[in-house]
Formats: structure tokens, C-alpha cells, sequence
């Protein structure tokens, strides 16, 4: 399900990194939006105004939502992304959900081809985009390694391939290696681009250990050694987080809104009925696994409280945590824009919004 985000990538790189630079340059404070409410109305949403029928729902008839992920192929644990933009699609928008490697989603969201994309802390920071979201609170990743190998302190000399520089399974990798009084320089590096490659490396024997999705021990926990999870080794790190740039933030702040408010709406689901979401993931993933697997798969997705339907998902403190983490564990961890103060990064503003309107009609969500 991998799709193309950008026509003519390669000739629109010199725009693209100018736009870059304006984004981080006007990242000197905090996008702030502020959207407006308009209760019982036959009119639908604007950007800027979000109109609610009588049940409380948004109203979001002829907008459209394009929505990036990074991750090279439907997996399930990416389940809820999907279900967020079936939400906006039952409140009449246009939305889509847009698979691709690494950054790429992130770079088509400056580049103005997705409106937002679910993406790490890191590396959006670092390209000036703003959290504005929660997409998966705490990480599912799981390091597993050759049968060869027994303890972190056995990683010295092997082969480790990680998604990307900013990604979530990057840093978890200098978190384990520093508890094994490691460096990395005591190993190889590789990037692969998404953990799905990341599995296909290690199945096929060209790196030794590496960080997968929990979705993924259903085909490989029997075949390899499991070292460490995300849980164990970084409980605080998110596994990534909702973004948008700064300007379209102000100028689409109803929309914001409106996807935070789907994705409280998605999180009730995954937490009050596990069958539906194994029939989300089912259509999700195209049939490519049983039910059964997508029902073991949800029971540990459920272990880890990474979708909770409630104020604790996101906020400037969550932010903050974040962002200390990161910064803690070295040089180059947070570059660029990712050095501006924790307060400019974020906006919790159509959040709160959201929060607030999901208490008042949850029955209708």
C-alpha cells in the first residue's frame, strides 16, 4: 500500500528545503490556532469554524484531510491511523490515509502535498513542524536478535539496523547500549527506512539484532531472541505524535481540531471493543493477516496504553517530557529547529478543544 506522495520529488528539493527554512525561521514561537464552535448548525465546518450537529459530531462535509504515515507498508499496529481517518470520512470529509518510508511523509507535509502526518518527536521538531496531537503515546517496539546473541551486553561487535536518524527505535538503540555500558561505536549501524525493512534484514540474516513493532512477534518471536521492549527501556518516550506546520495550524485551526477530536473517537474504540478493531485492522492490513493473529496482535497493542481516550494522551507537559529525553542522551539527537525551546514546538491549543467537546458528547463518539 505504499504510495507515491510527490510528483517530481527530485526537482521540487531546492523549493522544498527553502521551505524548510521559512518553516523553522517563523518556528520562533508557538503556531497558535483557534478554532471556533457553531452548535446545532445545518452548515457544515471551515477551516476555522467547527460546526456540530445536533449530536455534537463535527459537521465536516467538503473538507479534505490528507494524512501521512511513516511506515512503508499497512501494518496493523498502525490500525488506529486508519480507523482516526474513517472517523473524519463518517463526518463527511474527504480523508485519506498516505503510507510511505521514513520522512517522506513529513517532508510532503512542508512540501503542502499532506496536510499533517503522524510522525517521532525528533524528527519533526527538527523540520519545524508542530505537535498539535497524540498518535501513539508510548512506543510497541520490541528489540529482538539473533538466537546467538543473550543479553544487551552481547550486542558489542554485531550488526543493528534502525528505521531512521530521529526515529523512536533509534533512540531506544542508545538507551539500550548505554544500560549495557555500550556505545555506538561499539557496534554497526544501519538505516533502513521503516521496521518492516528492519524485520526483513534480520530474516534474512544481514544484521543481527533490531527494533520491530510488537504486531511483527507474532511471525518472529519463535525465530529470534527477545532483549528488551520500549516499555522496559524508555516507559516516557512516545511513539510519535500528530504534526502540521505552523501556518497551517493557524489557518486550518477547526481541522486540527476535528482530527484530534477523531482520534479520542478512535481510541474509545480500541479500548471498549476489541472485536470491531481486529474488523479495522482487517480491512486495514487487506486480509494479510487472520483475525486471529490481529486479535493476538490487539491484546498486546492493549498492554501498552499507547491510545488512552482521555486529557492524558497530550499536552505541553507530555511535550516537555519528550523533549528532555531526547536532549538527554547526547549531541545530534535534536538539530535545527528541534533546539527550539519545548514551548515553541508544540501547540495544545486544538487539543484542548477537542478534549473538552469529546467530554461533553462521548456518548455521541
Amino acid at each position: 500500500m505504499r504510495k507515491r506522495i510527490c510528483s517530481n520529488w527530485l526537482a521540487g528539493m531546492t523549493a522544498l528545503l527553502m521551505l524548510v527554512t521559512s518553516v523553522a525561521a517563523s518556528g520562533c514561537s508557538a503556531a497558535t490556532s483557534s478554532s471556533k464552535h457553531s452548535s446545532g448548525s445545518a452548515k457544515p465546518s471551515s477551516p476555522t469554524v467547527l460546526r456540530l450537529r445536533a449530536n455534537g459530531t463535527p459537521n465536516l462535509t467538503g473538507l479534505t484531510f490528507n494524512m501521512g504515515n511513516s511506515a512503508g507498508s499497512a501494518a496493523a499496529g498502525d490500525s488506529n491511523q486508519f480507523g482516526l481517518v474513517q472517523f473524519l470520512t463518517k463526518w463527511g470529509a474527504t480523508a485519506a490515509l498516505h503510507n510511505a518510508d521514513g520522512n517522506l511523509p513529513m517532508l510532503a507535509v512542508l512540501h503542502g502535498d499532506l496536510n499533517y502526518t503522524s510522525g517521532p518527536f525528533a524528527e519533526t521538531v527538527d523540520l519545524g513542524l508542530t505537535l498539535f496531537g497524540p498518535n501513539q503515546v508510548r512506543t510497541d517496539y520490541v528489540l529482538l536478535a539473533n538466537p546467538k546473541i543473550h543479553s544487551l551486553k552481547e550486542l558489542k561487535g554485531e550488526r543493528i539496523a534502525v528505521s531512521t536518524i530521529g526515529a523512536p527505535d533509534n533512540i531506544l538503540l542508545t538507551v539500550a547500549l548505554k544500560k549495557a555500558g555500550l556505545t555506538r561505536q561499539d557496534v554497526t549501524v544501519s538505516f533502513s527506512g521503516s521496521s518492516s525493512a528492519n524485520l526483513d534484514a534480520l530474516i534474512s540474516g544481514s544484521i543481527d539484532a533490531t527494533f520491530v513493532h510488537l504486531a511483527a512477534l507474532s511471525v518472529a518471536s519463535n525465530k529470534f531472541r527477545v532483549l528488551g521492549t520500549g516499555a522496559s527501556l524508555a516507559p516516557q518516550l512516545a511513539d510519535s505524535f500528530m504534526t502540521a506546520t505552523p501556518g497551517w495550524l493557524r489557518t486550518h485551526a477547526a481541522m486540527a481540531e476535528a482530527i484530534d477530536l477523531a482520534w479520542l473517537a478512535e481510541a474509545k474504540l480500541f479500548n471498549t471493543s476489541g472485536p470491531a478493531w481486529v474488523t479495522l485492522a482487517n480491512k486495514y492490513t487487506a486480509g494479510t493477516s487472520t483475525r486471529a493473529e490481529l486479535s493476538d496482535n490487539y491484546k498486546l497493542l492493549k498492554q501498552i496504553n499507547g491510545w488512552p481516550d482521555n486529557s492524558s494522551g497530550f499536552g505541553l507537559a507530555t511535550a516537555r517530557a519528550n523533549y528532555e529525553f531526547t536532549k538527554q542522551l547526547g549531541p545530534g539527537q535534536l538539530v535545527g529547529a528541534g533546539t527550539r525551546p519545548v514551548g515553541q514546538l508544540v501547540d495544545v491549543t486544538p487539543w484542548n478543544k477537542a478534549v473538552a467537546l469529546f467530554s461533553q458528547h462521548m456518548a455521541a463518539y
